[in-house]
């Protein structure tokens, strides 16, 4: 075999051995991108349940959190994002108009949703 066949072997070795590494690095970029949404998710739902409204705050970070969804999941899991933020907003009206069933049915809705989050998001965090 001549010089030249080797080298050129190695290299090809080299190079598929490059591509492995940067697939398994942005693998493992992509799920944490995804993992600061889930986890953004599930604080901005357990301060809902905590305080029982939404605050300013907790709004801002979590709508800072989980912008560009849209570009690392899929439109379902965006229309979920987006049904998370309408629960705070409905949990704000409902205690502006002091509506207590109202409030009790959305502090429900904050439960099932936190159940529900592992089944949304469950696929998308595997590594």
């Amino acid at each position: 075999m001549e010089f030249a066949s080797v080298i050129a072997i190695v290299a090809l070795v080299f190079a598929g051995l490059q591509w492995y590494t940067n697939h398994k690095r942005f693998k493992h970029e992509l799920f944490d991108r995804r993992y600061k949404v889930y986890d953004a998710t599930s604080r901005f739902l357990g301060r809902l349940g905590a305080h029982r409204k939404m605050r300013s705050e907790d709004e801002m970070e979590f709508l800072t959190e989980t912008a560009g969804t849209r570009f690392i999941f899929s439109p379902l899991e965006e229309k979920y994002i987006e049904r998370i933020l309408r629960i705070g907003l409905d949990l704000n009206l409902a205690g502006e108009e002091s509506r207590h069933e109202d409030k009790n049915a959305i502090m429900a809705k904050i439960r099932d949703e936190m159940s529900q989050m592992n089944q949304v998001f469950g696929s998308y965090l595997k590594l």
